[in-house]
């Protein structure tokens, strides 16, 4: 469950931090599993590698094929449940950072997402956290 937030972590890298939000450093053995799935997913989902790509750079498409491949990534770190929503162990990469409970928050508001498929509700959450996160995870 740590590697998909690990993934986010990347996309806020590539971002930049510059935006005022304070950031928590991860291990790079994680980054290592998040790469690989990202590379699985993008072959299982038969899309375009430039998807995967944009994922690194917080380039969420709203296509179909972006959609199924975030999907597909949150499903194979085992950061999210099979419905499109976080699990619970994402909280624990914040563990001992003031700004937890805050972060929990952004969780909880994100997972009450409800859409039409779990491809669409996983998109809607991710979306939403990357948003309204008060910390940016980062390699």
């Amino acid at each position: 469950m740590l590697y998909f937030a690990v993934v986010l972590s990347l996309l806020a890298v590539a971002h930049g931090s510059g935006d005022g939000r304070p950031v928590i450093h991860l291990p790079a053995i994680v980054l290592d599993v998040v790469k690989q799935s990202v590379t699985d997913c993008v072959k299982e989902e038969g899309v375009s590698p430039a998807i995967g790509e944009d994922f690194f750079k917080l380039k969420f498409g709203s296509d179909p094929d972006s959609k199924k491949f975030l999907y597909c990534v949150s499903r194979k770190t085992n950061y999210a449940d099979e419905d499109g929503h976080f699990n619970d162990g994402m909280l624990s990469l914040f563990n001992g950072n003031s700004l937890k409970d805050e972060v929990q928050k952004v969780i909880e508001k994100c997972n009450k997402n409800k859409e039409d498929t779990k491809i669409n509700t996983m998109y809607k959450t991710i979306d939403c956290f990357h948003k309204n996160t008060p910390v940016l995870l980062v390699e």
